[in-house]
């Protein structure tokens, strides 16, 4: 898998990795592949936000040296996946705590409470452009 970073969010294009389209326990929930996010954590320094109208799609997660890394889209991307999909990822440490890595190092997030929704509206993108959809706080 290939790792990015950009403004604080943590990014990762898979190779020959499986990606596990199942469920995980986080904030005290049960995350189904398929459900959307607008937040991932919530302290006021310790919390990964999507901007008005953006939210993270779960799609499942990926396991590498031990390390299970959860993997999202958002709902800007349309419904297709394939080989050169470029997903946000948090690595999972436990059901309340992930991890984000960058080039200046690591933070973590505390997942107390997570809010899930399941139909979000679909936004598409100009191909030709890219956007940060991202805040951390």
């Amino acid at each position: 898998m290939i790792n990015g970073f950009f403004n604080g969010a943590m990014y990762i294009k898979l190779e020959e990795e499986i990606l596990l389209n199942k469920s995980i326990q986080l904030g005290g929930k049960k995350l189904m592949p398929g459900a959307y996010v607008q937040q991932l954590g919530n302290r006021r320094n310790s919390k990964f936000e999507m901007q008005t109208g953006s939210y993270l799609k779960y799609i499942g997660y990926v396991i590498q040296n031990e390390i299970k890394t959860l993997l999202f889209t958002t709902n800007c991307n349309g419904e297709n996946l394939d080989k050169n999909t470029i997903f946000y990822a948090f690595n999972y440490i436990t059901e309340f705590r992930l991890l984000i890595g960058g080039s200046n190092g690591c933070k973590d997030l505390k997942v107390d409470d997570l809010e899930i929704f399941e139909n979000v509206p679909i936004k598409f993108l100009n191909t030709n452009q890219y956007e940060q959809l991202s805040f951390i706080i």
